[in-house]
């Protein structure tokens, strides 16, 4: 007879209710502020801020396709057989739109159910996904590092010193990081896939994630000359590594879709050193409907490479009919 007490705590359940929750207050905050703001929404009619949008969204989708691509060369390391570009793009590209309903990780199971379909192994995808999101995340911080570090260190003391941020948070927060990280290590290991990998493979992929973070930090940074070019270029790198950090933080909050508000709330406290609160606010808008065009429009680019794939099919089914 098994007692409640030998039951596997839900981890995994606890943390996506535990980040839902803090997405949620997260929203609520940046919501209040712009309220406080009292922004008019009419300047996003403005030509200058629609043209920024739209440039915004066309970088991001790009971003995203490196993302695809990195993806496709981790898949490749696994793969006894060659996967075309098209059909990883595809995959990618329509699992995207799926991290903001109903959380942030939801697109990666998605990618499993959508790759069943060019039977693509699920412990490959899987494991594909874990490597990408550590790569990712390694790329991100030497990005920041190489871009923002002293920045970041002076900002972090100031969070500490206003009591905003505490140093306990910051050591759980790297102790927990470490954990994952070697319980990851240790799983591939007992499992075989650290064999698979090869040294070239892992540079390259990790070259094209931090190729497509430097991009989509560079899609932020078009916003942000649209609506204030002199203070933007204060310091560039600095603002692109800000923004770096945003993005990483809300990658890696389970349950908020899309990193929705934990983003924002993010940028609303490393921007405020360079703009002013009114700029922060219409910034973040502007950026973020950027970014939605952008997963619209790799997505769109899924559906293009879905529909000539079905028709490709058809055509080789009517051939082997004649």
């Amino acid at each position: 007879m098994t007692s409640d007490t030998n039951k596997k705590i839900p981890w995994g359940k606890i943390a996506k209710i535990a980040g839902g929750i803090l997405t949620v207050v997260s929203i609520i905050f940046v919501i209040r502020y712009f309220i406080q703001m009292d922004i008019d929404f009419s300047l996003l009619l403005n030509p200058q801020i629609i043209l920024s949008i739209i440039l915004s969204g066309a970088t991001t989708s790009f971003a995203l396709f490196l993302l695809a691509c990195g993806w496709k060369t981790i898949l490749g390391m696994f793969s006894t057989q060659p996967i075309p570009t098209a059909t990883v793009v595809e995959i990618y590209g329509q699992a995207n739109l799926s991290k903001y309903v109903p959380g942030n990780f939801m697109h990666y199971a998605m990618r499993n159910i959508l790759g069943k379909k060019y039977d693509l192994s699920q412990k490959h995808m899987l494991i594909s996904s874990i490597l990408e999101l550590m790569l990712v995340v390694l790329a991100g911080i030497v990005l920041v590092a190489a871009f923002a570090w002293n920045g970041l260190i002076a900002t972090i003391r100031q969070t500490l010193a206003e009591g905003i941020l505490k140093k306990e948070w910051i050591v759980l927060l790297v102790i927990a990081a470490v954990i994952v990280v070697i319980a990851l290590l240790v799983y591939m290991k007992k499992k075989g896939y650290l064999s698979s990998l090869r040294r070239k493979s892992i540079v390259a992929t990790f070259s094209i994630y931090a190729a497509s973070l430097f991009v989509n930090s560079i899609a932020f940074f078009i916003t942000l000359l649209f609506i204030d070019a002199q203070a933007a270029l204060q310091a560039p790198f600095t603002i692109c590594g800000f923004f770096l950090i945003s993005w990483l933080v809300g990658t890696l909050v389970p349950g908020a879709p899309g990193g929705l508000g934990i983003r924002e709330y993010v940028m609303l406290l490393l921007l405020a050193q360079f703009f002013s609160e009114t700029d922060i606010a219409l910034v973040l808008i502007v950026s973020r409907l950027g970014s939605v065009l952008g997963d619209v429009l790799m997505y769109l680019v899924a559906l293009l490479l879905k529909k000539n794939t079905a028709n490709k099919e058809k055509l080789l089914g009517d051939i082997k009919v004649l």
